[in-house]
């Protein structure tokens, strides 16, 4: 009998741990949830470009999506609270994926830069106001850009356009002539393709730099103030399998640092000097094969942290900057699809930063609202 009531007092114990146990993991969930459950919009199949920027000029930040296998552009206006107005439709040219906004003409509204890799050209839309987009010109790039980014490259106060030639191993840049309209493209080559581009002040020159990547290196073009600035570039070598890169002020010393996601599943970490020169500095594991990186204060600290999506693990990993340079682990962020563009930007009414990403493989454009609870 006294075995019989220890057996079934352990049986006891044993459901009622499993129990606890079960109720703090799904306490931790809910005190954890990063983000708010996803919206989603559809965009089309093969959806890519994404920018988001406050093209109506109401303060809420809009989005722009586009599709590689249209000549579409759509444009989902927000009502302010995070959810989007049915998108309106504007025409480029074929395969848009990369889009970016500035003020371009000088009329003080957001206007887009739609980079189209099936014609190889980028198209120019000026907003008229309220978010009436009009196409000024369309320029076509030698090589198939795959990327694009904006800076103001010869020091004139107007936003140029740079591209990575995917095909003909160089860079183009295109200065802005102060009216939306751009001159014929300047070209610099490097030894292998490059496919993404991200612009930046690395020496605190108040011009803007270039950074690109191939498959193996970063390239480093510091701007030199002349007709044509970049002519010369650093090399630094990483490895194989480099698939994205990002800037920001990781240790917040006033440079702007790099960051580069491989197909080792790696994200690594190059700390600036001042002086636009880079050292590796620390390297962190993502989900699998990383595709896209971009900085985000997602805890609300006035740190720049970090974001991968994550490809063939169908997840996002973030990692959390300490202040200094240095990030914790990575935390996976489960989405259960290819990301294939990302965005940030506070797109309800906290204050908070939030992320929207689409998906080529379901033509989804999904919204996450920052729900991120400080420890």
């Amino acid at each position: 009998m006294i075995l019989k009531m220890k057996k079934l007092f352990n049986i006891f114990l044993f459901i009622n741990l499993f129990l606890i146990l079960i109720n703090y993991a799904f306490c931790q969930q809910d005190k954890n949830e990063i983000f708010k459950r996803a919206i989603r919009y559809y965009v089309g199949a093969g959806a890519q470009a994404l920018a988001g920027t406050d093209l109506d000029g109401d303060g809420d930040n809009d989005l722009i999506a586009g599709s590689i296998r249209s000549n579409l552009i759509s444009v989902f206006l927000n009502s302010g609270n995070g959810t989007f107005i049915d998108s309106s439709d504007f025409s480029v040219q074929r395969g848009p994926i990369s889009i970016k906004s500035a003020d371009l003409d000088g009329n003080n509204t957001p206007d887009l830069v739609v980079l189209c890799f099936s014609d190889s050209q980028i198209t120019i839309l000026s907003n008229r106001g309220k978010g009436n987009l009009r196409v000024i010109k369309s320029y076509e790039i030698k090589g198939f850009p795959s990327d694009i980014c904006l800076g103001d490259f010869n020091g004139d106060k107007k936003i140029d356009i740079a591209t990575a030639n995917s095909s003909s191993k160089s860079i183009s840049v295109l200065f802005n002539k102060g009216d939306g309209n751009f001159t014929n493209d300047t070209r610099a080559l490097i030894p292998e393709n490059p496919f993404r581009i991200v612009c930046g002040d690395f020496n605190n020159d108040k011009k803007a730099d270039i950074a690109v990547i191939g498959t193996r290196n970063i390239y480093v073009f510091i701007n030199s103030g002349k007709s044509s600035p970049f002519m010369q570039y650093n090399t630094y070598s990483v490895g194989q399998g480099l698939q994205a890169i990002t800037t920001a002020d990781f240790d917040r010393d006033g440079n702007l640092d790099l960051a580069v996601a491989d197909l080792n599943s790696e994200l690594l970490i190059f700390m600036n000097n001042g002086k636009g020169q880079f050292v590796k500095k620390a390297s962190y594991k993502t989900g699998e094969h990383p595709n896209l990186v971009i900085p985000v204060d997602i805890n609300s600290d006035s740190k720049p942290d970090l974001i991968t999506t994550n490809r063939k693990s169908k997840d996002m990993s973030i990692l959390i900057n300490q202040g200094n340079g240095i990030f914790d682990s990575a935390i996976k962020y489960k989405l259960r699809k290819e990301v294939s563009g990302i965005i940030t930007a506070n797109l309800d009414t906290d204050k908070q930063i939030d992320i929207a990403f689409v998906s080529d493989t379901s033509g989804d454009l999904s919204i996450l609202l920052n729900n991120f609870q400080k420890k």
